[in-house]
């Protein structure tokens, strides 16, 4: 979860303001939904609030489960998609490259 943070999770309309305390809890706001469900785990670590991403240690490793909405993302949050799954495969040493 190196290099994100729970605004990038935040797929809410922001509004003109640095107070976005009015459309947090708002659902005509959302742009998407991060999720279908929570995880909860008594063994694991949530990554994120609402718990949509965590992490279980196990031996020598470690499990991550996810639950965060990627498999239909909407024109307005595809940006954040991509952000999003392109800094954890970095953080998981994975290589990208630009399809040519």
């Amino acid at each position: 979860m190196a290099g994100l943070t729970n605004y990038d999770f935040f797929w809410k309309m922001r509004p003109e303001t640095e107070n976005s305390f009015a459309c947090y809890n708002s659902e005509k706001t959302a742009i998407a939904d991060l999720g279908a469900w929570v995880i909860k785990s008594d063994a694991g670590k949530s990554l994120l609030f609402p718990s949509y991403i965590v992490k279980i240690n196990s031996g020598k490793g470690r499990i991550v489960l996810d639950n965060v909405n990627w498999a239909n993302p909407k024109p307005e949050n595809s940006d954040c998609c991509s952000r999003i799954l392109c800094t954890l495969m970095t953080n998981a040493d994975v290589k990208i490259s630009q399809k040519k």
